[in-house]
């Protein structure tokens, strides 16, 4: 059976540390392999008011991420929580191929991940014994939702990690307390699933919607595009991603049969 996916050797911890958890952990102990789809590309979301009205419109645009630091990141938290939660497994972590990540395309629009499919198209990097899993995070259609200091903003909805652009919108105040017309939102929508690799049955799992804003105010040249750095941007996602997978996937591996 070919294999779509490798083990990502540089994600490993130092070898002493990997030599250890080894010899601690039994050859015939389950093994959790970790795989995230959500970090290839980001959607940037541009919002325009609507002509002759007062709704807006919103237009996007997709752009690749062009390395792999989204999902080593999303991979890496994870391998934090199993590590943390589920201390008798074995975790193996995985990058995908270019043909499994363009799997999602159809999951994130239907909202139904073909296991079965997924299971095959990667291959013997999978274990498939008792007790052996796949924890999968991969985009999903969902709303935007950007928390703020009094409530949150909402927009359309867009699968994956992506920026949200409203040059019109006055934010009061942001987390570092600054304030002017125009706002830069970061977001996250994806599904973390874990599933049972030896019945090619998902057994947890739950999405999530969550994002932050700023205001322009954050610019030297008051352009809301410009409130973070290109480094800053990128940040802000791998944080997104490493809170919101340290947040949810313990209760997810907490649950009965999982």
């Amino acid at each position: 059976m070919a294999s779509h996916a490798f083990v990502i050797p540089f994600l490993s911890r130092a070898a002493l540390a990997i030599a250890l958890a080894l010899a601690a952990t039994s050859a015939t102990a389950a093994v959790h392999a970790v795989v995230s789809l959500v970090g290839r590309e980001f959607t940037l979301v541009r919002d325009r008011p609507a002509v002759g009205s007062n709704a807006s419109s919103d237009t996007s645009d997709r752009f690749a991420v062009g390395s792999a630091a989204l999902d080593d990141a999303a991979v890496l938290a994870a391998d934090d929580v199993i590590r943390k939660v589920r201390p008798d497994v074995r975790a193996k972590l995985l990058r995908a191929g270019d043909d499994v990540a363009q799997m999602q395309e159809a999951w994130a629009s239907s909202g139904k991940v073909d296991v079965a499919a997924l299971l095959d198209r990667l291959g013997a990097a999978v274990d498939r014994g008792p007790g052996d899993r796949l924890i999968l995070i991969a985009s999903e259609l969902r709303p935007i939702r950007m928390k703020i200091e009094y409530g949150d903003l909402r927009s359309t909805r867009v699968a994956g990690l992506g920026f949200f652009l409203d040059r019109d919108r006055v934010l009061a105040r942001d987390a570092q307390y600054q304030t002017g017309v125009g706002v830069l939102g970061v977001f996250a929508n994806f599904r973390v699933l874990v599933i049972d690799t030896e019945r090619a049955a998902i057994v947890a799992e739950e999405g999530v919607s969550a994002g932050t804003a700023v205001s322009a105010g954050r610019a030297s040249d008051g352009d809301p595009w410009n409130a973070l750095s290109s480094e800053a941007k990128i940040s802000a996602l791998r944080e997104l991603l490493t809170r919101e997978i340290g947040t949810l996937l313990p209760d997810l591996l907490r649950k009965p049969g999982a």
